[in-house]
Order: C-alpha cells, then structure tokens, then sequence
C-alpha cells in the first residue's frame, strides 16, 4: 500500500475510535437519567381485581360481585345506626372458585371502605340480608356461591368511592369502585 491509501484509513480509523469512544459515556448518562417506574397506588400497594358494581372479578380462588350499595335510614329489624353516623349496605355474591371447600366470611377477611381522599374505615362482617344478627359466612363447597350483605356504619359526611376486600392474607384483594 501506498502513502495516499494509508492516510484516509488512518483518518477513518481516528473517527471511529473517537465516535466509539462517546457511545458509552452516551449509555452511561442514559442510564443515570432514567427513573424507577412505579405503579400507581405506591409501591405499597396489594395486588389485586378492580371493577366496578355488577363486574365479576376473579383472583384465582374467589370470585366477587358487588350488586349494589345503598344506605339506608334503619335495619331489616328497624335497627337505627349511632349518633352522626348512617348505615352503608354493600350487597354482594360470593363464588368459590376452587377444588375444595373453602370458608367465607369469618374473622380472616379484611373490608375496607376508601373515600376519595384515600382515607380508610373498616366495615363489618358478611351477614345476612333479611337479618343483620346472623352472619352470613361458612363453608361454601367447590363451584357454589352465598349471597350476602356487608353492613357498616360510617360518618354523614363520609363519601366512599370504593370497597377493598380481601379473602384471606395471602390472596389477592378485590378493589370495587362504587
């Protein structure tokens, strides 16, 4: 090779070696710029079903429908609620979506109301529709389902936007937006 052919390759080479040089400073800052995508709700927040009154939402185990929320001024018995408070009904079917018998309604379950300022209140326990003495839950056999209501009271001025509930700790919870 000739001195002519020698200098445009040495040139060539140069650029490269200059051009290589900056793409991975270029990827480092890349890397440096980009942030951690969090889902929304915080990284706190439980995994689960979301929908909306008259959905059927599945988890895996369970299936839920919420059919109405309503607010009445007494009980199936005239049962009035607590000074500055009103009753809230959540009426809903519960589904047994697994191979076994499975046990709905007692103390392991989590209801939880949500305003839309994210403020929580515990409510109650599934109970009876026609009777809120006795509790709805117990034993629901594979493929079988119970209906029932979930009954609580909650401040006049409180507003809930949604229902979450949860069928035991370790399963994920339903969000069911009123």
């Amino acid at each position: 090779m000739n001195k002519r052919n020698l200098f445009p390759v040495a040139i060539l080479v140069s650029l490269l070696m200059l051009i290589g040089g900056q793409l991975p400073s270029l990827a480092a800052k890349a890397k440096v710029k980009a942030k951690k995508k969090v889902v929304a709700g915080g990284q706190m927040q439980l995994k689960g079903m979301e929908g909306n009154i008259g959905d059927w939402l599945f988890n895996g185990s369970t299936k839920l429908k919420v059919t109405s929320v309503t607010t009445p001024e007494a009980g199936p018995k005239g049962e009035k609620p607590d000074e500055g408070k009103r009753w809230i009904v959540i009426s809903v079917e519960l589904k047994n979506a697994t191979d076994q018998n499975s046990n709905y309604g007692g103390s392991a379950e989590s209801l939880m109301l949500v305003d839309s300022d994210g403020q929580t209140i515990q409510v109650g326990r599934l109970l009876k529709k026609d009777n809120w003495d006795e509790d709805q839950g117990g034993m629901i056999l594979p493929a079988a389902g119970m209906k029932g209501v979930l009954v609580g009271q909650i401040a006049l001025d409180y507003k809930p936007v949604r229902l979450v509930y949860q069928h035991g700790a370790s399963e994920p919870v339903f969000r069911v937006s009123f």
